[in-house]
Formats: C-alpha cells, structure tokens, sequence
C-alpha cells in the first residue's frame, strides 16, 4: 500500500513537471513574459519608492502570464489532463484489482489457517474420544480386577486327623480361613469323611451327606471357622495299620463351602478333598515311636471359583 501511495505522488510531481515545462516553452507564455519584464523595468526607472519594488516582483512572478498560458492552451491542457485522468483511473484500477488481490489472498490464506484449525480441532476432539473411550475400557477393566483383588477367598485346611483305635473313630479337624481382604458373609459347608483306596477312581463321585450346615457367619480377613467330622462307621481292625500307612488306603475327608462376597455375585464355592496317612516317627519326650500324622490335597475335588 505505501508502495502505491509513493507511485501516485510520482505520477503527480510528473504531471506538475511537465506541465511547468509546456508552459515555459509556449509562445503565449514567452510572450507575456517579456511584456511584463519590459513594463516592471520602465517602472522601475520611474519610481524608486517600495510600491514600485512590490508591482515589480508581482510582475515577474508570472502568474499573469500562467494565466494567459492555460487561456491560449486550454484544448491542449485538457487534453493532457484527460489523458493524465485516464492514466490515473488506469492506475486506480490496478491498485482496486490488486487489492482484490490481495483480499482474495488473504481469504485464501484466512480460509487454510481456518481449515487447519478446524482440522486440529478435530484430531483434538478425536483423541479426547479415544482418551475417553480408553479411559471407560480402563475403568470396565478395573472394576472386576478390583473385585478379584479386594473379594473374600476361602480355604479349608487341616487341622489334624484322629486315626481309630478301640474308644476312637477315624476323623478329621478342619478350619475354613478367609485369605482374602473382605469378609466372607452368610457361610454354609457340608464335610463327609471315609477310608477309601489310593489312588481314588477317577470317576469318583465324593457323595455328599444330607446335612447341609447353613449359618450367617461371617469370615474376616485372616480369620478361620474350625469344624470337625467323625466317620459314620469303623473300620476292620486288620485294616487300621495298612490305612495309617497309606499304601493302598487312606482316610479321606471332603467337602463344599458357600459363602457370599461384596461382589453380589452369585455364591462363592470352595470345594475342598485331603487324604491323611500315618508315618512311624519318634517320639520326643520319650522312648519309641509314635504315628504322625501327614496330610496332602487329592488330585480332585479342590477348586474354588
């Protein structure tokens, strides 16, 4: 724009050039010309006073003589002004288009920072979706992992058995504990208990007695529920040394425990199954030896969900 501003002002210096130039070689300009100096010069021989001095320098000034110039030329200097004006709506019309130009640019180069925006805008918004939707399936994955960490899980784990002899019957001390890091609520268990071959047949059923102990206990974390079962019937006694030792037969003890966690899920099984032999150690505090007790879990029947 200050580039257009500067050439107009050319174009109009120029003009003002040429002009004074068309003048000063004109013949009516000339003319007028030397009839003023002539007269300021027979004025001046006739008056010495400042008034003479000022008609003088009013003389020689030439604007009459300019005067007499554009009346003498006033085709010629409208055609020239005609043409200057033309070149001038020439040039106006070039620093309009150029304007437009420029305009047109600007909304070009307007229109693609919008449209870059706009495109950032969305890959914005696109990735707080996607941050949105990872974070929901963060949070889906969390609940349950968080329910698996803090949920009851209970265990039953011996306490001991009780091997038969003439006053007593084969039997097992069991404890239920909450290894979990919530209570277990509303506990019920059945436990059945038998000698039975090693190893058991695959296809073995672990009958379930029609005592079902139901209760609203609770477990806490890192607490245990004890509970016994004694054997419904005794063995031969042919029988009791090959069962304390475990090769062919041993005492058996299994069962179920339900119990509800905060989860409000269905409720929690634990299903539990330990075979117990006796080995020969010796005694301690005396001379001999003594059964001692072993326990393992069964390959079957131990499972919790």
């Amino acid at each position: 724009m200050l580039k257009r501003t500067s050439l107009v002002r050319v174009l109009w210096a120029i003009a003002f050039l040429l002009f004074l130039l068309a003048m000063l070689g004109s013949p009516s300009f000339q003319e007028c010309a030397a009839h003023s100096a002539h007269t300021g010069q027979n004025e001046q021989d006739s008056h010495s006073s400042l008034f003479a001095f000022i008609n003088f320098f009013l003389h020689w000034s030439y604007l009459d003589c300019a005067g007499h110039f554009i009346h003498a030329a006033h085709e010629e200097i409208l055609a020239a002004f005609t043409i200057l004006l033309a070149l001038f709506t020439l040039a106006l019309w070039s620093a309009t288009a150029a304007l437009a130009d420029d305009a047109k640019e600007s909304g070009i180069a307007q229109a693609e920072r919008m449209e870059k925006s706009i495109n950032e805008a969305a890959n914005a918004a696109k990735a707080m979706d996607e941050l949105a939707k990872a974070t929901k399936r963060n949070t889906d994955l969390l609940e349950p992992m968080l329910q698996k960490q803090m949920r009851a899980y209970l265990t039953v784990e011996s306490e001991g058995p009780t091997y038969q002899t003439a006053y007593l019957r084969f039997a097992g001390a069991l404890a239920i504990s909450n290894s979990g890091l919530t209570p277990a609520r509303n506990i019920s268990y059945w436990v059945n208990c038998d000698v039975l071959p090693v190893p058991l047949p695959t296809d073995f059923s672990f009958p379930r007695p029609e005592i079902v102990i139901q209760t609203d206990l609770g477990i806490s974390p890192r607490q245990q529920l004890n509970f016994n079962t004694l054997m419904s019937r005794r063995i031969p006694d042919e029988d009791i040394l090959d069962t304390l030792s475990g090769e062919s037969r041993r005492f058996y003890v299994w069962g179920e425990v339900a119990y509800d966690d905060i989860s409000g899920a269905a409720r929690r099984i634990t299903k539990f199954c330990h075979s117990f032999f006796w080995a020969l150690a010796p005694a301690q505090d005396k001379e001999g030896l003594f059964f001692k007790p072993t326990s393992s879990y069964n390959n079957a029947h131990n499972c919790s969900d």
